[in-house]
Parts: structure tokens; sequence; C-alpha cells
């Protein structure tokens, strides 16, 4: 039943009530002696109220949602190459040079081997050699009288004491020699043994050099190269280093 009858039953029923009050109030009192019959009230029959029937919810039975497994795919990751930044030198090209020839300090190299040592020398130089001294001199010096130009001596001689060391050799030279200036000597290496080198002056003939002594094979050997006059030296310094780095014992 709808909302609406409802409501149009139960005003009915209030109406009904109503109009029944009123009819008992308006009837006379009986007498004694009148039998009167009971008045019935009219029955008012009420429809009953229907009951709504609740109509019953029809259960819906959930339908399982299917669950999708998605396995991840593994994702690509880029790798980023790192950016290098290059800041480029300026080039700076090296001079073009021609390469210089090697010089070597003794000109037209010669050796000369014996009376137990060698040595290089110049090949325009002159060699005499009578023992026990060995003289190498430049050209000019013969020819100038002795007056200019370069030499270099070999003298051995056995030694008195061969237990004396170079300090005692070098202090015997100098006291043979008085006129003969002479430097503290430095050590130094000849044809691989010790030897003692200093420089020297000798007013005599004007003479300006090395002296250098070294012991070996039982010996005393005394080289000496120097340049005349002594303003000369520096000229032939050189040529005499090399010469020297030359010098070794033969026997």
């Amino acid at each position: 039943m709808s909302h609406r009858n409802t409501w149009f039953v139960y005003l009915c029923v209030m109406l009904a009530l109503l109009l029944t009050g009123c009819g008992s109030a308006a009837t006379p009192a009986p007498t004694a002696t009148a039998t009167t019959s009971p008045t019935t009230p009219p029955t008012v029959t009420t429809e009953p109220t229907p009951t709504a029937t609740t109509v019953p919810t029809a259960t819906s039975t959930p339908v399982p949602t299917a669950t999708a497994t998605n396995t991840p795919q593994p994702t690509a990751t880029a790798t980023t190459e790192p950016t290098l930044t290059f800041t480029p030198k300026p080039v700076t090209k090296a001079p073009s040079t021609t390469p210089k020839p090697t010089i070597d300090p003794i000109a037209d190299r010669q050796t000369f081997t014996g009376m137990g040592v060698s040595v290089a020398y110049p090949g325009a130089w002159q060699v005499s050699a009578q023992a026990p001294l060995v003289s190498i001199s430049s050209p000019d010096l013969a020819s100038s009288g002795r007056q200019t130009g370069a030499q270099l001596m070999i003298g051995v001689s056995p030694s008195t004491n061969p237990d004396d060391s170079l300090q005692v050799r070098w202090d015997a030279f100098a006291a043979s020699f008085p006129r003969v200036t002479l430097a503290s000597p430095d050590v130094v290496t000849l044809g691989g043994e010790e030897a003692l080198r200093g420089l020297f002056s000798d007013p005599s003939d004007g003479s300006h050099g090395w002296v250098t002594i070294s012991r070996h094979a039982g010996l005393t050997w005394l080289i000496i190269t120097q340049a005349i006059p002594n303003d000369n030296w520096p000229n032939y310094e050189a040529t005499f280093r090399a010469m020297l780095r030359t010098f070794y014992f033969t026997q």
C-alpha cells in the first residue's frame, strides 16, 4: 500500500470515532416504565492496516575479482656517458733547429800505446817516446822554440817506498821543484786509479797547467799537461781534459 492510502484510512477511523461520540450525547434519558432496548453503538469496522511485507533483499555473492599479477618487466636503465670537457692547449711549435754535429775535442784523433800506457792525442801533434818519458807536443811548440804551444808529458819512476801515500809523493815532487808554484791538489781518477791533480805555474818558461800524480804497479806516475805562455792555457784546457779521459794503464 502506498503512503497516501495509509493516511486516508487513518483519517476515516478518526472521523468515525468523533461521530460516535456525538450521537451518544443527543439521545434522551430513558423512563422507568419504558423498556428501551439498549442502543448498541454501531460497530465501526476498521480495515486492518496491511503490514508491509518486506521483500527479502537478494544477497549478492560478490564475484571474486580476478587479481592480475603483472610481472614487472626489467626497466632498461640508460647509462649516461660522462661528458669530457677538452680544452685544447695552444700548440707551440718547437723552433726548427738543425742538430749540431758532435765535435771531437781531439781533432783527427790518434792513439799512442807504449811504455805501459795508452792515450789519445790530436793527429797533428808530434810524439816522442824515450823511456822513461813520453812527450806529445803541439806543432807550434817546436816551431816557436817553445815560446808558444802545448805539451803532454808522461813520466814514470820506481817508488822508494811503495807504501807512501799520494800526498807524500806530491810533497816530494813539490820539494824537487821549489820554483814551481803548486796549488792544493784535488783527488781525481786517472786510468781507474786514484790520483792527485793541481794547477802549477813555472816562471822559468812561463808554462801553466796541471800536475797529476798517481800510483800503479808499484810505480809512481807523473803526468804534466801545460800551455805556453800561461795565458794560453784556456785554449787547450778542453783538449787536455779529453786526452786524460782516454788515458789508461796497459800493464
